[in-house]
């Protein structure tokens, strides 16, 4: 058993929350409510001076004891409670910032992509955009038909709002066919620095897995040519020797030289969020689990598995893998991102980069219930016929999305929801194998819901 006493791609959720609509049923005049502001609202000068209150406040043994009672749970081996020993709590509705400058955001993705690539140069050729008339289409026969507008055929209108808000897509192997390695890149970003959708791959792992491709049941095979960066994701095509906490001390040889892997986490969690952009930073990214990676017989790399913070508290993070909702009217819209380490001084792959939310109508929370009270509420709402092993409890900031009249996630408007702490139960069903991830509000243990997950997915 492990505590932690503070936690330390998405080729885009819906491709790019400024293009897209994700089908939602819940909160449906929510996105309106957004902005709204109620009395007790915090200041910004309140908000920087809030003060902790007590999260875990019991001991191992108690909540281990605490589990075993419940006549439906059971303490599994690798049980581990994440939670802040304390933290300053908020509820707030929040939304990613976007932008309709094309010229504003366009000079911002320039800044950092020298600053991620201080050696590099821009080639026109392959800096693309996603919406307004750009898209790729195919015909009947699946055969690629038309393909992204490049910027600078069309920068004029979109300079102009012709094409409304935009994601840039820069990718040196976009064209695809490539045989002879030159050191490509990769860099996406979405309509705003640090709101999520983001992909950068310096291309190093890509050049070491050599020329392979995945078939048409996923299986890696020989190719003519190297994968394309914007959509490698090294999980998909390296082999994973085992999975660990941020924490362990454990260590594997990277491409330069070994390196524990608490040391790992703390060179990225420095990188990343040491970026300067976006200059308004309010969250910070954090690893909540890594996987080792097997790049060849003599070289790993560690895969992190990351999402955004705010003050100690980690927003909930979601791994991959079938999610089924049974309490529909809380979906709840987990993160999902990853960057990878091959070398030990830097970091060749990031899907993700939450670093920024516009947060409205904050309210500060003095009190919350406790993990033995959530601990009751999750087992009292849950089957007696079978024997949930528990194993992990966190503390965690949840997202429910605000959706429009139509019933869609509000994409155009920064994917507006309510940020609200909640305790998170990840169970398994020995009956059918399936994971169990369970919540309930952390302000009053109201609001339980849960989902299942197969093949231990979500972290």
């Amino acid at each position: 058993m492990k505590i932690k006493k503070t936690l330390t791609l998405l080729t885009a959720f819906c491709l790019l929350f400024s293009m897209t609509a994700c089908d939602k049923s819940d909160e449906k005049n929510g996105s309106g409510n957004a902005g709204n502001v109620n009395a007790g609202e915090l200041s910004s000068d309140a908000l920087e001076n809030l003060k902790p209150i007590d999260i875990l406040t019991e001991s191992v043994d108690e909540i281990k004891d605490i589990i075993d009672k419940q006549s439906n749970f059971k303490v599994a081996d690798n049980f581990e409670i994440i939670a802040p020993e304390k933290a300053a709590l908020i509820e707030c509705n929040a939304k990613y910032l976007t932008t309709q400058d094309f010229k504003k955001y366009y000079e911002e993705y320039k800044e950092m992509f020298n600053y991620i690539f201080p050696n590099n140069t821009i080639n026109e050729d392959y800096l693309f955009y996603i919406g307004g008339s750009s898209r790729i289409d195919f015909d009947d026969n699946g055969n690629q038909i038309q393909d992204y507008n490049k910027v600078k055929d069309k920068y004029d209108d979109l300079v102009a709002g012709k094409e409304g808000s935009v994601a840039l897509i820069y990718d040196e192997t976009w064209l695809g066919g490539i045989t002879e390695w030159n050191s490509q890149i990769c860099f996406e970003m979405g309509s705003a620095i640090g709101a999520g959708y983001t992909t950068i791959n310096k291309g190093k792992t890509v050049k070491l897995g050599g020329k392979v491709k995945k078939d048409i049941d996923g299986k890696i095979i020989e190719s003519d040519t190297y994968p394309p960066l914007d959509s490698y994701e090294p999980a998909g095509y390296l082999e994973c020797v085992g999975s660990y906490l941020p924490d362990s001390t454990e260590s594997f040889k990277l491409l330069d030289k070994e390196m524990p892997i608490n040391e790992a986490v703390d060179f990225f969690e420095n990188y990343i969020n040491n970026i300067p952009y976006p200059p308004n930073a309010n969250l910070e990214m954090c690893v909540v689990g890594i996987d080792v990676l097997k790049v060849d017989e003599n070289t790993y790399g560690y895969n992190f598995l990351t999402t955004a913070r705010y003050k100690d508290v980690a927003f909930d993070h979601s791994k991959s893998g079938s999610i089924s909702y049974k309490s529909d009217e809380n979906n709840y819209e987990p993160l999902a991102g990853n960057a990878f380490m091959l070398q030990s001084d830097d970091i060749d792959i990031i899907h993700g980069y939450n670093r920024s939310i516009l947060m409205e109508n904050i309210k500060r929370i003095d009190k919350i219930i406790s993990i033995a009270d959530a601990t009751k509420k999750v087992s009292s709402n849950l089957s007696d016929e079978v024997k949930f092993e528990v194993q992990k409890i966190e503390f965690i900031y949840e997202r429910k999305m605000f959706v429009t009249a139509e019933g869609n996630v509000d994409v155009n408007n920064g994917y507006p929801n309510r940020l609200f702490p909640v305790w998170k139960f990840t169970m398994v069903n020995p009956n059918d194998e399936l994971n169990y991830i369970a919540y309930v509000d952390a302000k009053d243990g109201e609001n339980f819901t849960y989902h299942t997950t197969k093949n231990i997915e979500t972290l």
